[in-house]
């Protein structure tokens, strides 16, 4: 079986997390799967570490930095190469520029995932869906006068504590 953008997509979406990392992990722990090849953003009880597709974000807990949330930025794809750490890149091949979520929601659909669409005023040019599961948020582009991006397309995928 080949492991695809697609199947990384899916599993994030499901789960939230990657490579067994999600809400309550720490920074070492991410530098340990995906190496030391981020932008780190500290600002007194908050740290983010951006990895390019992933942002990973910390805050200061008991004298450690436990994750909060984890958002894979599907959307930045489109506008560039070098944003793929190279693990993911090994272990799931080439990442598409453009991912429709008809091609996601169909994965998780075949898991027997339930996706539930969100409503509300903050969505404005985005449609959003809710996996019952992962927890994780799933935004998709409606935005139709945007050159890079296309609607349908998924622009991000979130968890959250």
């Amino acid at each position: 079986m080949t492991v695809t953008d697609l199947a990384f997509y899916t599993h994030f979406a499901t789960t939230g997390q990657v490579y067994g990392l999600g809400i309550g992990s720490t920074p070492e722990q991410w530098t340990g799967e995906l190496s030391e090849g981020f932008l780190d953003d500290r600002q007194k009880k908050r740290l983010r570490c951006d990895y390019g597709l992933i942002e990973v974000g910390f805050s200061r807990e008991q004298q450690q930095w436990k994750c909060f949330g984890v958002s894979v930025q599907v959307h930045r794809l489109a506008s560039g190469d070098g944003l793929i750490p190279q693990r993911l890149q090994e272990d799931h091949g080439p990442f598409r520029s453009h991912v429709p979520f008809d091609e996601l929601s169909a994965d998780i659909g075949a898991r027997n995932v339930p996706l539930e669409e969100l409503s509300g005023p903050g969505l404005s040019g985005y449609t959003a869906y809710k996996t019952t599961v992962g927890s994780t948020t799933i935004y998709i582009s409606a935005q139709d006068d945007d050159p890079l991006h296309r609607p349908g397309d998924i622009w991000s995928i979130t968890v959250h504590a």
